[in-house]
C-alpha cells in the first residue's frame, strides 16, 4: 500500500519514508548556508552550541555518541 502525501517546503512521504530536499539542491544549500550564519555568527558560538546539546566535548571532538572515541 504505497503512496505520496505532500508536506510543506517541498518535503514528502514515499512509501513511508520522509523525502524532501538536500544539500545538492542549490536553492536549499543556499538557505542552509543563511541559517549558519544567523545562528552562529562565528566559530566559538557553533562549538558553544554544539558542546551544550552534547554533539561535542570540551575540547572540540565528536562524543561517543555521535561517532567519536
Amino acid at each position: 500500500m504505497g503512496g505520496t502525501a505532500r508536506l510543506e517546503h517541498g518535503v514528502h512521504i514515499v512509501d513511508g519514508r520522509v523525502v524532501g530536499p538536500t544539500l545538492a539542491d542549490p536553492g536549499m544549500a543556499k538557505k542552509v548556508k543563511e541559517a549558519q550564519h544567523r545562528l552562529f555568527p562565528d566559530r566559538k558560538a557553533a562549538l558553544a552550541h554544539f558542546r551544550k546539546q552534547g554533539v561535542l566535548t570540551p575540547s572540540g571532538n565528536l562524543t561517543k555518541a555521535y561517532g567519536g572515541r
